[in-house]
């Protein structure tokens, strides 16, 4: 998921590509001259870090490095994702195995 800056000349704001073309290229806004993807950087942040970030940059982040979570995961989750603390982003349940499995032998 690609995060873009458009406006609409009164306010710029930041979206995905999804959005600016789903819902406010209709509206009369329009991509920012320096609009370049973003490539949103959050390994290495602590938990306390990842709490101060918007739920939609951390499913921006996760969507960039392709680490799949549930549509409907709490920011605890997500933020689970992003350290690696083995917690299923899919499920939602931690993951405890210790054979290098998922924990359901696979």
């Amino acid at each position: 998921m690609e995060i873009v800056s458009i406006t609409n000349g009164k306010r710029t704001i930041e979206v995905t590509q999804k959005a600016f073309n789903v819902v406010f290229k209709d509206r009369g806004y329009k991509l920012t001259k320096d609009t370049e993807p973003i490539e949103i950087e959050l390994y290495g942040k602590t938990a306390a870090e990842l709490e101060e970030i918007p739920v939609k940059l951390l499913k921006a982040f996760l969507d960039q490095e392709e680490i799949d979570y549930r549509a409907r995961a709490t920011k605890d989750e997500l933020i689970a994702l992003v350290i690696g603390d083995g917690v299923d982003g899919i499920t939602g349940i931690e993951n405890t195995s210790t054979d290098g499995t998922d924990g359901n032998g696979e």
